[in-house]
């Protein structure tokens, strides 16, 4: 087990733009408020959703394309610091107009538009966790 102690920071609640993508308005939030770590949850609808997974075999993302629109129930994530910048890590889960739910890491190349989505944002105070690749597994992780 690794282990950082950080103190809360400043809190904020921002409602972001619509018909944005939520990876960069998350990320852009972040840049406008100077954030390097912190935690953060969002909750809202969304359209033409692109979450992700990792193959544990293969070691490598696989996408999961939602091409309508979708309540978002829940959204969970963080920032730290990835090859020296302010890198966003988030979760997402969603559900469609019957009710199916899905979920997955959002994509950050490929937009989830937002049609409206809160932000809830809690700055971290302290040294920013900083993500390295890790071979083990494939993946950049706080080290």
């Amino acid at each position: 087990m690794h282990t950082t102690e950080l103190k809360h920071g400043r809190t904020w609640l921002i409602r972001l733009d619509t018909d944005a993508p939520l990876y960069k308005q998350i990320l852009d939030a972040g840049a406008e408020l100077g954030i390097e770590a912190a935690t953060f949850t969002l909750i809202g609808a969304l359209q033409n959703v692109v979450v992700r997974y990792v193959d544990q075999e293969a070691k490598e993302y696989r996408d999961l394309e939602l091409n309508q629109h979708m309540e978002m129930l829940s959204g969970v994530g963080n920032f730290s610091l990835k090859d020296g910048k302010p890198f966003v890590h988030c979760h997402i889960t969603v559900a469609a107009e019957d009710g199916s739910a899905y979920g997955g890491h959002l994509h950050e190349e490929k937009p989830s538009l937002i049609f409206v989505t809160e932000l809830w944002l809690q700055e971290l105070l302290g040294d920013a966790p900083v993500r390295l690749f890790d071979e083990r597994c494939g993946l950049a992780l706080w080290q």
